[in-house]
């Protein structure tokens, strides 16, 4: 009699276990599905990632779920089948949220391409002030009467500039 309740005990334990941890990965998933939603809503956000310091934010939250993701398919392909489909739904959720993930590498990518435009332009406003800036004051000592007027200022000019 001793034998069989031991043997019932340590199939209630092994299915209280496989519960707790599909629990686990239900409640993990709820919580993926929670931050896909934010990080789309920040997507969806004309003002977020519109600069280089929000875009790398976006971008690191953007890796740090694909990390959680990948984690959480380790624990899904793991979960023992308490019975017969007791796993679809955990599955079927898994499912929705990495093919919601990953609808939206596409607009995360459009805000990386939009900043980083506007970091070259920036950029390059930025080199042609320079040079505009350096033709002027190279425009000021041409201008200038008094220098050149012999060969000997001509010449210094000449390996000045």
């Amino acid at each position: 009699s001793s034998g069989i309740n031991a043997e019932y005990g340590g199939e209630k334990d092994e299915a209280l276990k496989a519960a707790e941890k599909n629990q686990t990965a239900a409640d993990k998933l709820q919580d993926l599905h929670v931050m896909v939603e934010d990080l789309k809503s920040a997507l969806d956000t004309p003002d977020s990632g519109g600069d280089t310091a929000s875009a790398k934010q976006l971008a690191k939250k953007y890796d740090l779920l694909a990390e959680e993701i990948k984690q959480l398919h380790v624990v899904c392909d793991d979960l023992p089948e308490i019975e017969v489909d007791s796993l679809a739904p955990i599955n079927a959720a898994r499912d929705d949220v990495q093919c919601r993930f990953a609808e939206l590498e596409l607009p995360l990518e459009r805000k990386r391409k939009k900043v980083e435009e506007k970091d070259n332009l920036r950029e390059f406003n930025r080199l042609a002030g320079d040079e505009e800036q350096y033709l002027k004051e190279k425009e000021i000592a041409l201008d200038n009467k008094n220098l050149g007027q012999t060969l000997m200022e001509a010449e210094m000019l000449l390996t000045k500039h």
